[in-house]
């Protein structure tokens, strides 16, 4: 007997990642001569300052490679509540930020803890998100 997957409706309306589709037409501005700053993609074309290749230089040698805590690295919440606490006038603990690997994660466990099934979203703020 032989069966079939069957797919999710949702992903009929899965569509295209439109950061991608900038990102392209970017690169033919950036060709033709115009100057191009691509925060579209967070692929910035300037070069990661040397603090930071020292520093992940360090925890790779240290053995920092594996996965870290979902929330992000204990120290580093630590360090992020107390400097955005100080510069907004406000307490924050660790307990008050998570750290991510990026915004469209973050956008959408948000909408999804905020957005009810059947909910409107403007499709052009967050296209991949409608499912």
């Amino acid at each position: 007997m032989t069966s079939t997957l069957h797919f999710a409706k949702r992903l009929e309306r899965l569509g295209t990642e439109t950061a991608y589709a900038v990102s392209e037409e970017a690169k033919a501005l950036q060709a033709s001569g115009t100057t191009v700053y691509p925060f579209h993609i967070g692929d910035l074309n300037v070069p990661t300052p040397s603090v930071f290749v020292s520093h992940l230089e360090s925890a790779i040698r240290d053995g920092k490679t594996g996965y870290c805590p979902a929330a992000g690295i204990p120290v580093l919440r630590k360090a992020l509540a107390e400097g955005l606490g100080k510069q907004r006038g406000v307490e924050y603990g660790p307990e008050n930020v998570s750290v991510q690997s990026g915004g469209k994660p973050v956008i959408g466990k948000f909408l999804m803890s905020v957005m009810e099934e059947g909910d409107e979203v403007r499709k052009s703020a967050v296209p991949l998100y409608l499912l």
